[in-house]
């Protein structure tokens, strides 16, 4: 892809977020999956996910495994677009931003957010997943368990400061083998949902976020616009040579 091509792309993109009629997600999702779809040789990677708030976790909270070497998920999740890589099975880089309430795409660059999480043990060697790191302002560290002779149940718990309140815990079952239910409490609130795998590479969420404040609010208007989620993954692993740059 070429400095030009990228340049269309981007006026593309700048025109459709002026357009407050498509600036719905599922109407930005394809154009920006066709961008990664063509930067490069893609091969099938594990369908691993991002949480609402970048890290690979359940619905609002991080997991204690990362990325496997190489792969790379994109996520969108209402206006909330997140892109993540792994390097060396060791640690995860990721980066998000959202389009809610701008049309410029100086504004969107500027409300960037990072995130790291590095993997200090494993499952296969240490019978749990163990990682740390950040999200914005939030540290935390976070384990996660697969348990077959519970039908495949995984358990997920944390600690964190800021918006984890020190506390966190996360169930996923696979109610069925494209579809994993999932329940939390991300240090403030209940989340439910559930994740329905579309494909090896593509993961659909649909979640209700703040079970509590649902529970405090009457109108269906308001709960849809700040509690319903819905998003999208995509994850591949990332063929990179250097020989093909040469």
């Amino acid at each position: 892809m070429t400095v030009k091509h990228i340049g269309a792309w981007l006026r593309w993109l700048e025109h459709l977020v002026r357009d407050q009629g498509v600036v719905r997600s599922n109407r930005i999702a394809p154009i920006l999956f066709s961008v990664f779809m063509t930067a490069g040789s893609l091969h099938a990677g594990s369908g691993a996910c991002a949480s609402y708030n970048g890290p690979t976790g359940l619905m609002n909270i991080p997991s204690g495994s990362i990325l496997s070497a190489n792969e790379q998920t994109f996520s969108l999740h209402r206006y909330q677009i997140k892109y993540s890589y792994g390097f060396f099975s060791f640690f995860e880089l990721g980066v998000m931003t959202d389009f809610d309430s701008t049309t410029s795409l100086d504004v969107i660059a500027k409300k960037l957010a990072y995130n790291l999480k590095v993997q200090l043990l494993d499952e296969k060697s240490s019978g749990f997943n163990l990682g740390a790191g950040f999200e914005g302002n939030n540290l935390y560290a976070a384990v996660d368990r697969t348990f077959p002779e519970l039908a495949g149940l995984k358990v997920i718990a944390g600690t964190g400061n800021n918006r984890f309140n020190w506390f966190f815990l996360g169930l996923c079952y696979p109610v069925h083998p494209v579809l994993d239910a999932m329940l939390e409490y991300d240090g403030r609130d209940y989340n439910l949902g559930g994740r329905l795998k579309l494909s090896t590479n593509v993961n659909f969420d649909l979640y209700l976020k703040g079970l509590k404040r649902i529970a405090q609010n009457v109108y269906l208007n308001d709960i849809i616009d700040s509690s319903v989620v819905f998003g999208i993954s995509y994850t591949e692993v990332f063929n990179f040579s250097i020989k093909g740059l040469l």
